[in-house]
């Protein structure tokens, strides 16, 4: 498992915890993914999906809040996946988190792990 730290500088913190099970790359975000943190997280997602794993798993669970910025990035992701032959799944989030899917729509449009 990989801690990587927050970026210097960011007034949000987020960290992201990368691991491996046997489907694929989990990341696992805390904290705050928002504009200022939206770059570290683009980083790992492009990294995740250029290793060509099955799956990868965005957990959301621990994440106290997502703004647009956050939100289009899942969703670029999800359509990359799509294209590339893998499977983009989300672990949900807050309330907060979850009624930003809900409010733009897009709920249905991503796949939630069960």
């Amino acid at each position: 498992m990989t801690d990587l730290a927050p970026q210097t500088g960011s007034t949000a913190v987020l960290q992201i915890r990368r691991s491996l099970d046997e489907r694929g790359v989990i990341l696992s975000l805390d904290g705050e993914l928002d504009l200022s943190t939206a770059p570290e997280f683009e980083r790992e997602l492009v990294r995740a999906l250029g290793e060509d794993p099955g799956r990868v798993l965005v957990d959301l669970s621990q994440l106290a809040f997502m703004d647009s910025t956050g939100l289009e990035l899942i969703v670029r992701a999800g359509h990359d996946a799509q294209l590339a032959g893998i499977e983009l799944c989300l672990r949900g989030g807050s309330r907060q988190v979850q009624r930003l899917f809900e409010l733009t729509g897009i709920l249905d449009r991503l796949t939630f792990e069960r």
